[in-house]
């Protein structure tokens, strides 16, 4: 709890300074990033929708595509190119591997977009001012205002339903650096893989959702309303807890580690699909986020299939790019 400011109590009866609440929307999903044998670019800009100095979060639901060949045994493997420059997301997929090859299902097309908007409010000289009291006074557009809908503490064996609606935003923690996840955005499953299986998979997790939800004004307590002029924010709500970012692994997968301050409080980061390719020297696996011992890094995933190379490595494609992080202790 901060030490001054203004605190209110979430719906699972914790407290949350909202000197640390960062408020979070769901800005859209990217779509039409695949078309037949074409090297297709979309990009898209998100200003008007968050301010000038929010960061964009741009979640794909596949980084990969799988060609398979009428004519040959072995497959290609093309990963999607993504960038993000302030508040415009680029994308690109080249799906032309030849006249024999076609990318199969499930192919890169759509990505989320989610926009995490700075702590700080412009005054405009009328109304109640309480210094770090959180930024949900300047939330643009509230309709798509995201808030906890589902937590978790389990032991995770392999695959997890998260019960929410899909365009949500999972969090998930967990200590071991030889189990990655995948987040299935269609179904919302987890599934975890551990040097290219599914099996042996145990491990605590500890999970936070995060949903569109029109916050629920209460008999008592506190409303906020955006820029919008809608309701951003009631005290009934638990609202994200922001406490940093960490880089994802660069594109050679060298890793990223958490400060020990913020390791010991169990963090939490937002969940993909695969994020990266692994060529082995006769077939492909996918790379999968991985996290344990304070380091952030990837693990074998599912294999894709046979090609591989004669110079075996390991190309992380949503490379380099700030991943927001959440403290644990602040939901359990």
């Amino acid at each position: 709890m901060s030490t001054y400011g203004l605190v209110t109590y979430g719906s699972n009866g914790k407290a949350y300074g909202m000197n640390q609440t960062k408020p979070l929307c769901y800005l859209g999903s990217m779509t039409g990033l695949y078309k037949s044998a074409s090297n297709n670019t979309i990009s898209q800009n998100f200003s008007g929708r968050c301010p000038a100095d929010a960061t964009l979060v741009a979640i794909p639901e596949y980084v990969l595509g799988v060609a398979h060949s009428t004519v040959y045994t072995t497959v290609k493997v093309q990963p999607i190119s993504i960038s993000i420059n302030g508040l415009t997301v680029t994308a690109s997929f080249n799906a032309d591997q030849g006249d024999s090859y076609q990318i199969s299902t499930p192919r890169p097309n759509n990505i989320n977009v989610f926009c995490i908007y700075n702590n700080t409010v412009s005054l405009n000289g009328f109304g109640l001012y309480t210094s770090d009291a959180g930024a949900f006074p300047s939330v643009v557009d509230s309709t798509q205002g995201m808030f906890l809908s589902y937590q978790n503490s389990f032991t995770f064996t392999g695959s997890f339903a998260v019960p929410v609606a899909s365009g949500s935003i999972v969090f998930a923690g967990w200590d071991n650096a030889n189990i990655g996840l995948q987040l299935n955005q269609n179904n919302m499953t987890i599934t975890g893989w551990q040097n290219g299986s599914t099996s042996g998979i145990s491990t605590a997790m500890k999970i936070c959702a995060f949903s569109i939800k029109q916050p629920v004004m209460p008999s008592y307590g506190m409303a906020i309303y955006g820029a919008d002029n809608r309701l951003s924010f009631t005290s009934y709500e638990t609202p994200m807890l922001h406490r940093g970012y960490i880089n994802t692994p660069a594109l050679n997968n060298d890793s990223s580690s958490f400060s020990a301050a913020d390791w010991a409080q169990q963090p939490m980061i937002p969940l993909f699909g695969a994020i990266g390719l692994e060529k082995q020297t006769f077939d492909f696996n996918d790379r999968n986020l991985s996290m344990g011992g304070g380091i952030l890094s990837t693990a074998r995933g599912k294999g894709l299939g046979a090609g591989g190379s004669t110079s075996p490595n390991v190309q992380v494609v949503y490379n380099s790019r700030p991943l927001p992080f959440l403290w644990s202790t602040d939901y359990f």
